[in-house]
């Protein structure tokens, strides 16, 4: 049997924790509806499905932290990829702009009960994807930051 401390979240906690991830994503996907953003939990996508510029949201989690006895801050955090299907590597450059939009539309945006706080391009372009299979792929990572 297991034994449970303080800090072992309990079933209802991890579920509740799940729950706002998604409900996280789910906002900026809406925020980035002109992009035609997707939620996706696993990503897999076939180079067919990148004929056309995709821009997809994927939860990654979420940190918690006691602020005092009454206040809890909790970080949740997203990537933001934008994925289409190149040519020749001369054409990732026209790509990155939208990468950067993402970045700096975000970023300071009130996102529910939280504020985009962060945004990393990391990286600005995977490189593989483009060697082994002429993809562009550019991850903005996101945290947004809520205090109740």
């Amino acid at each position: 049997m297991e034994t449970l401390t303080a800090s072992t979240p309990n079933a209802w906690e991890m579920l509740t924790m799940s729950k706002s991830v998604i409900e996280y994503a789910k906002a900026v996907q809406e925020s980035l509806a002109d992009l035609g953003a997707e939620l996706s939990f696993v990503p897999d996508f076939t180079l067919a499905d990148t004929q056309i510029k995709r821009c997809v949201v994927v939860p990654i989690g979420v940190e918690k932290k006691i602020l005092s006895r009454v206040s809890v801050e909790k970080t949740y955090r997203l990537d933001v990829a934008i994925l289409h299907k190149i040519k020749l590597s001369k054409e990732v450059e026209q790509h990155i702009p939208a990468v950067e939009d993402v970045a700096n539309r975000l970023l300071t945006k009130p996102i529910l009960s939280g504020v985009c706080v962060k945004t990393e391009i990391s990286p600005l372009y995977s490189v593989e994807a483009i060697l082994q299979k002429n993809l562009f792929v550019g991850i903005v990572s996101i945290s947004i930051k809520v205090v109740s």
